[in-house]
């Protein structure tokens, strides 16, 4: 028989991990700024414009954050963009935990686009590991560099290898805290590569074959 989503009845882990998944999408600064504005209001093209502009200042400020982080000499701000860079890493891991165990299992589930969704996605990637460079660059005193006097490449190379492979780093580790940070980005990098992987694989376009048992069907088995 076919069972609709409606009547798969009450499931206790997916009860769990979606009020989690709630509260923590709460503890965000998009959050704060959506309910400020009223966001649920807006009608759609606003809506997805607005994320458009977030996501691209995002990115743009992490890149800045990067370049503060090495030159300036005001510590002040150097302390807002660190921690500000932990927040944004957080809310960007609990929305792609949304989207891809909640969201997309909802009734009516809509896209606006494949190329945006894809793009977003790689936006999110990307910012994540500019986020961590600006954070090492911050904390290069506990990490064991050869030259220091090229920190921001070699932030930037630590960033880049911690996020996206799983071998031994070629630079070493001083302390404990700094062994935290390498592990929470790893596991990002698991998590990131995953859903990248998921995400492109799903929404590559399929061809029409001329066998017809190997076109797509998507009506569901009984």
């Amino acid at each position: 028989m076919n069972e609709s989503n409606n009547t798969e009845g009450f499931i206790l882990i997916v009860w769990v991990w979606k009020t989690i998944i709630q509260f923590l999408s709460r503890i965000s600064v998009f959050d704060i700024v959506r309910r400020s504005i009223s966001f649920a209001s807006w009608e759609a093209k606003r809506k997805y414009l607005f994320v458009d502009i977030w996501v691209l200042a995002h990115t743009l400020l992490s890149v800045l954050s990067i370049i503060i982080m090495r030159y300036s000499s005001i510590g002040v701000i150097k302390q807002i963009l660190f921690y500000y860079g932990i927040l944004r890493v957080f809310e960007i891991f609990i929305y792609q935990l949304k989207i891809n165990l909640l969201d997309n299992y909802e009734e009516n589930a809509t896209l606006r686009s494949y190329r945006r969704s894809i793009l977003l996605l790689i936006h999110n990637f990307m910012e994540i590991i500019f986020w961590f460079t600006a954070s090492y660059e911050f904390l290069m005193n506990w990490f064991d560099v050869a030259d220091r006097s090229t920190s921001l490449i070699q932030a930037f190379y630590m960033s880049f290898v911690t996020m996206t492979t799983f071998g031994p780093p070629n630079f070493n580790i001083d302390n404990n805290p700094a062994m935290v940070i390498i592990m929470i980005q790893s596991v990002l990098g698991l998590f990131m590569t995953v859903v990248s992987i998921a995400r492109f694989i799903s929404m590559l376009p399929t061809p029409k074959s001329h066998v017809l048992i190997e076109n797509r069907n998507d009506t569901p088995l009984s």
